[in-house]
């Protein structure tokens, strides 16, 4: 078991480095203006919230992380519906509502997500107000997953997007596609992920804008003996250098962003590392680090706590599931994620 357990971990290791050498060539520093649309970028829900700010693969999955990565999608989470609330800064409103069902021999799952910033004064060059605007983004995603063979999962999602800024508005399209291979007999899973292949179908004014695709690789590790697991997500896979650099801004600051190991950090943004620990059958604890976003959020000349970490509990009682979920983002400061899950399969009516 060990064996397989070691070459897994290579073979997927192997591949990610072989695909980063692949695109060495992209931009060597990136510096913002990538894509819009980035809100759909956020975790949705408190479980992805609570894994690092996205998962690939993980064993026992519901229907929290399968909006993140539809071939998660399981027979346990059909009849589920699920609503959640994303308590972030500056009282912007994230709402999240899905429900999955079964269609023929696969599982579909309807979603919405939105977005509201709240009430924003307009005013003109010189100042003057204008009066207010309320801008907002959302989208609608419809994913279906089917199972193929014992350990076989894949799924498809599509995204319809909308954002609202004043007399700017915008939509979009994007598919996402993910196959993952569940090794039940080792609690191995293994998982791929192609996300948010798009197109704008109305921009914002006369630029067409990019949709923020990624893809990403996943593998989960359950210990035999322990009610543990292990997940690592591997992001950004497409591209080599993702750090975000702004020479002019470090030159005025005198800011000194060298790493001794360029290469050892470039890889490390790309990961994030969670665990889940079952406490029993009803509580869920689940820990993450997101290397990248430490780095990125990462205050200067001032201590930065808990940056890239987030935690998260499930209690599960009866056909009833309450996630939590804290991410810390920046100088300790962090945003909580509340959400509910009914089971109408195991309620009696």
């Amino acid at each position: 078991m060990y064996h397989t357990v070691i070459y897994s971990i290579t073979t997927l290791i192997a591949t990610f480095l072989s695909t980063l050498c692949i695109t060495h060539n992209c931009t060597a520093q990136v510096l913002g203006g990538r894509s819009t649309y980035n809100f759909i970028k956020l975790a949705p829900t408190p479980q992805v919230s609570a894994l690092g700010g996205g998962v690939v693969a993980v064993n026992n999955a519901c229907n929290g992380v399968a909006q993140y990565n539809p071939a998660l999608l399981t027979h346990a989470t059909i009849n589920e519906l699920q609503v959640s609330n994303n308590f972030m800064y500056g009282g912007i409103k994230h709402v999240h509502a899905n429900y999955t069902t079964k269609l023929n021999q696969g599982k579909v799952n309807i979603a919405a997500n939105y977005l509201n910033y709240g009430s924003i004064i307009s005013t003109n060059a010189q100042g003057n107000i204008l009066g207010s605007f309320t801008p907002s983004d959302y989208y609608i995603q419809a994913s279906y997953a089917k199972q193929y063979n014992a350990y076989w999962h894949y799924g498809a999602s599509i995204k319809l997007i909308g954002s609202n800024y004043a007399q700017y508005s915008s939509y979009a399209a994007s598919a996402s596609f993910a196959a993952n291979y569940n090794d039940t007999s080792n609690h191995i899973t293994f998982g791929i992920l192609i996300k948010n292949i798009g197109v704008q179908l109305k921009k914002y004014t006369t630029i067409r804008e990019d949709v923020p695709f990624d893809l990403q690789l996943g593998i989960s590790k359950k210990l035999a003996k322990a009610p543990i697991e292990f997940i690592l997500t591997i992001a950004n896979t497409h591209q080599w250098n993702i750090t975000y650099a702004d020479a002019a801004f470090e030159n005025e600051y005198d800011i000194e962003t060298k790493t001794r190991n360029k290469i050892l950090d470039n890889v490390a943004r790309h990961c994030t590392l969670a665990t889940i620990i079952d406490l029993n059958k009803y509580i869920q604890f689940t820990v993450a680090y997101n290397y990248l976003r430490r780095k990125e959020l990462t205050l200067f000349n001032i201590g930065n706590g808990l940056t890239g970490f987030s935690a998260g509990a499930t209690i599960q009682l009866y056909a009833y599931c309450i996630q939590f979920a804290k991410a810390y983002y920046q100088n300790s400061k962090a945003y909580n994620q509340i959400g509910v899950s009914i089971q109408f399969s195991k309620l009696h009516f």
